[in-house]
């Protein structure tokens, strides 16, 4: 009895055919949502394994990039307000995602050359990068998701189910390439895939900034 009674009207059924012909999606906040989350997640499935297999670090220790990273985003999504108040935000996606991208690949090429000779600085360099990395990510998955629900003409929830069925096959092609890749080559390697995507995000930087408007 507490339940909200269905509604009978034939005017709101909604077809299987009319649910797929509904289907509208950014494709622009889609594709740029997936390469900025691309870093996040290749961090949860390889980062230990990286650090254990080709850094030979301890089962315990190999977690401390992972860690370090999503302290990063935490930290990042707590302050980004501060700067957003002062400058364009399509300028400060662009210098975080330039910079976390590339100050993570360089910092994981440098840190696996490193610990050939010296395994514990070569680790420490990597966690830096990945400290870096994490900031330069650490914002961009909520704002694109706040910029493709102002873009469209849908309902949030609409939008956010929408998103989540194109991102769930653009991630399972993107995991399968990175886990190809570091079968053939190294983890080290597949771990500068996501590294570009991240970078990418800048090409998108102003179409997020003008959603916000």
């Amino acid at each position: 009895s507490t339940l909200l009674p269905p509604n009978a009207s034939k005017e709101t059924l909604l077809s299987v055919s009319g649910l797929f012909k509904s289907f509208n999606l950014d494709w622009k906040m889609a594709v740029g949502f997936t390469c900025a989350v691309s870093l996040e997640f290749s961090m949860g499935d390889w980062s230990a394994i990286f650090s254990k297999e080709e850094l030979h670090m301890s089962p315990g220790v190999s977690v401390i990039p992972n860690i370090v990273f999503m302290i990063a985003m935490i930290g990042g999504r707590l302050t980004v307000h501060r700067l957003t108040d002062r400058r364009d935000l399509s300028e400060i996606i662009r210098q975080f995602v330039i910079v976390g991208g590339m100050a993570f690949a360089a910092l994981l090429v440098i840190g696996i050359q490193v610990s050939h000779s010296l395994p514990l600085l070569g680790f420490l360099i990597i966690i830096v990068g990945s400290f870096i990395g994490g900031l330069g990510s650490s914002f961009l998955a909520p704002t694109i998701m706040d910029a493709a629900n102002r873009r469209a003409p849908a309902s949030g929830a609409v939008v956010v189910g929408q998103l989540g069925v194109v991102y769930t096959g653009m991630i399972f092609i993107l995991k399968s390439a990175i886990a190809w890749t570091a079968q053939v080559t190294s983890v080290g390697i597949a771990l500068l895939i996501p590294s570009a995507l991240l970078i990418s995000v800048a090409f998108f930087a102003r179409s997020i900034e003008e959603a916000q408007v």
